[in-house]
């Protein structure tokens, strides 16, 4: 009975937060087990719900993210680009999104982000336009 207990009370320590997010970081059920030195057991258990759901799918965005954001902001430079919308939408908020795209895909490559908010600057002055609200476009110090 006193092994049986321990058992429990070893299965309460678990932490599936923890493992769930070594998991999102690409390690694996045996990486996790030893790192968090648990059974393989108790992880692959503990996370056979989160593999099915997620799949490969995080590594392979995390993997080709700046590609998919260069995408997102194509997609937002042709729909940008038509009639219908420029004459519906502020050029400051298209010019904004489109800006928080290209930054972030910066950001991920690791290429400095410092002349972005002048450049938006210079780009929303050229066409008359207003900074967001609390961005008056010179890089934060």
């Amino acid at each position: 009975m006193a092994s049986r207990r321990g058992a429990i009370a070893e299965r309460k320590r678990f932490n599936a937060s923890k493992a769930l997010r070594y998991r999102l970081r690409g390690l694996s059920c045996e990486e996790i087990a030893t790192v968090m030195r648990v059974s393989v057991t108790d992880v692959t258990r503990s996370l056979a719900g989160f593999d099915a759901m997620v799949g490969d799918e995080v590594q392979a965005f995390r993997e080709n993210e700046p590609e998919l954001l260069d995408v997102l902001r194509m997609k937002l430079v042709r729909h940008m680009n038509r009639d219908e919308v420029l004459a519906k939408s502020s050029l400051n908020n298209a010019a904004f999104a489109l800006s928080k795209v290209h930054e972030a895909a910066r950001l991920i490559r690791n290429q400095s982000t410092a002349n972005i908010g002048v450049r938006t600057s210079v780009i929303m002055g050229a066409h008359g336009a207003q900074q967001p609200d609390g961005d008056d476009g010179e890089p934060e110090m």
